[in-house]
């Protein structure tokens, strides 16, 4: 004799057949994704490699200097990167553009780690680095943090305001352009409120 029970979602259904011997359970219940963890790799090398190849799979069709630049090695230094046992599963970085202004960079989440907060998580954490990296005289590296994403990129824009970011405006890289939104994450140092 055989009965099904669903429970939550028909994904989670699990049919039990009785038998002379017992139950036997056949779970139907897709296995639950390993957390990610903090890449640890060898060598620079290793990582660099590690880190091309994932941009050239996940990185929305980044054009190879692009690749390169993103991997040379002091921009290795500015990435925050997850993994799993199949490797990068999430990774983006910040690049400091002025005296006080970085940007977030190249972040991509691989496809079937989407939609589980990685994204917001790997925001969180690249503005805290970010907004604690010191220059070589001990002042802070970045006081304003943006992110440019196109208005379509909805799960990313999602993941930004979750991590803290604020929409500012919206403008067009050029006229034929689709509109992008920049969203702000601003931590001013305490020096800026002094008195003078």
């Amino acid at each position: 004799r055989t009965r099904s029970i669903h429970s939550g979602t028909a994904a989670e259904s699990v049919v039990r057949s009785r038998s002379l011997s017992g139950t036997l359970d056949c779970m139907a219940r897709p296995r639950r994704p390993s957390k990610l963890k903090v890449c640890r790799f060898r060598s620079e090398n290793e990582k660099r490699a590690a880190l091309r190849n994932f941009l050239r799979k996940h990185g929305d069709d980044l054009p190879p200097e692009a690749v390169k630049k993103a991997t040379s090695r002091e921009a290795l230094q500015e990435w925050t990167m997850n993994c799993d046992e199949q490797g990068v599963a999430a990774a983006m970085r910040y690049e400091h553009n002025d005296w006080y202004l970085c940007t977030v960079k190249n972040a991509a989440v691989r496809p079937d780690r989407r939609g589980q907060g990685h994204g917001s998580r790997l925001y969180a954490e690249t503005a805290r680095r970010a907004l604690r990296a010191r220059n070589k005289d001990g002042t802070q590296t970045c006081l304003v943090l943006a992110a440019d994403v196109t208005v379509s990129n909805k799960p990313s824009i999602r993941a930004l305001e979750r991590a803290g970011f604020r929409r500012i405006t919206r403008f067009r890289w050029s006229q034929k352009a689709p509109p992008a939104d920049v969203m702000h994450f601003v931590r001013l140092s305490a020096r800026v409120y002094e008195d003078e």
